[in-house]
């Protein structure tokens, strides 16, 4: 907003008198809101991806903030529990640097990282890069229920595998003979 003629601009570079909001139609109204908050909130992951560096150099003492609790609640209005997330999140993938990547410059949104990061591993990183940015938080969430009923699974479906064929001789030939299993039987 321009405090000196009491405009804003839109994306499309028309300026809107605020006193004549009235007259704007609801479906302009809508987009224009749409708009700016789908700004707001890129911005707001972007200033999140900073934190971390932030703390690190200890830039909010440096401005007059007594903690990083207070410079990112006074500059982008985000609570304790989201700047601890933010930093306990870029811990996490320093092994995964192309999810911390994603946390760093903002791309992905902490809420959708924070729910990946349980099953983050540099052999899955990629896939997880592409799943997270295509995926709604929803679908996220049921990708990474999915991911660790598969992993659990498949850690108890190789052992129950192999105590069943051993109980039931499925090592042994027809003749009662012993056979050893051959190497691409696994």
């Amino acid at each position: 907003m321009n405090n000196q003629n009491n405009t804003s601009t839109t994306t499309t570079g028309q300026n809107i008198v605020s006193s004549k909001m009235g007259i704007i139609s609801d479906e302009n109204l809508y987009n224009i809101c749409k708009t700016y908050g789908g700004n707001a909130r890129i911005w707001r992951q972007r200033f999140a991806g900073l934190l971390p560096e932030v703390f690190k150099r200890k830039l909010y003492e440096k401005k007059g903030f007594i903690s990083i609790f207070e410079f990112a609640k006074k500059l982008a209005g985000m609570s304790e529990e989201q700047v601890r997330l933010v930093l306990n999140l870029e811990k996490r993938f320093e092994r995964t640097p192309a999810l911390k990547s994603l946390l760093i410059d903002g791309k992905v949104s902490i809420n959708k990282l924070s729910r990946i990061v349980s099953i983050a591993k540099p052999e899955n990183e990629i896939f997880l890069v592409n799943q997270v940015q295509m995926l709604s938080k929803s679908a996220v969430e049921t990708l990474v229920r999915d991911e660790k009923f598969a992993e659990k699974n498949s850690e108890n479906f190789g052992a129950i595998t192999m105590d069943f064929e051993k109980q039931n001789g499925l090592w042994e030939s027809f003749f009662g003979t012993k056979v050893l299993p051959q190497a691409d039987a696994f």
